[in-house]
């Protein structure tokens, strides 16, 4: 039993693996495709949150949001694949546990998500390359977090394609604070292709 469980787990990184370097490889061919649609962000969170990734017995999730959050025109898969990746970092880089919390607002015409957390942190020089593809922190603390290196560059091309961008400040021993900002645009349901990231659906 051990060793089909060991099997599973490992199956469940290799497939994860290759499904982001497929996502990484489309994004540089210029062929990330984008299924917008008119979307309530407060619906694409609450499916987020109900996904096992980002459960956990040891962290509160908190969330935060004003009842008047606007429809949006967003790919909705791929934003709640930014957020999944987002929180469920969240809960695997604080391993004492303790609160992530989710607070959405709309800022200048964006809308502007941040989660924080209570983890381990991240320090100043390791910041500038924290959304390269396959970059991960060098420390003791990171190589007890399993990761292939790719959430962070998927989350940061999803954001630049919606015409957004994601930033994070960090203190190490403290903690991090990730944040998108989308703009808040309307419109019709459409499937266009972004060429990375130079490109914006929303240019």
């Amino acid at each position: 039993k051990n060793f089909l469980n060991v099997i599973d787990q490992e199956s469940d990184r290799l497939l994860s693996l290759i499904e982001d370097l497929l996502k990484i490889s489309r994004i540089e061919r210029g062929k990330l495709k984008l299924k917008l649609e008119m979307c309530k962000p407060k619906v694409l969170l609450d499916a987020c949150l109900r996904v096992s990734k980002v459960s956990s017995t040891k962290h509160n999730v908190i969330t935060e949001l004003p009842e008047d959050l606007p429809e949006m025109l967003v790919d909705a898969d791929k934003i709640k694949e930014v957020l999944i990746n987002l929180i469920s970092n969240a809960i695997k880089y604080s391993p004492k546990g303790g609160e992530v919390r989710v607070k959405m607002s709309v800022v200048e015409g964006n809308l502007q998500v941040d989660i924080s957390d209570q983890g381990i942190g991240i320090s100043e020089e390791n910041l500038p390359k924290l959304f390269n593809a396959f970059y991960r922190v060098d420390s003791t603390l990171t190589y007890q977090v399993s990761g292939t290196g790719l959430g962070l560059a998927i989350v940061k091309n999803i954001c630049e394609a919606h015409g957004g961008h994601v930033a994070v400040k960090s203190t190490p021993n403290v903690g991090s604070v990730f944040t998108v900002v989308l703009p808040v645009k309307k419109g019709h349901s459409r499937t266009i292709e972004v060429g990375g990231t130079d490109e914006s659906a929303f240019v």
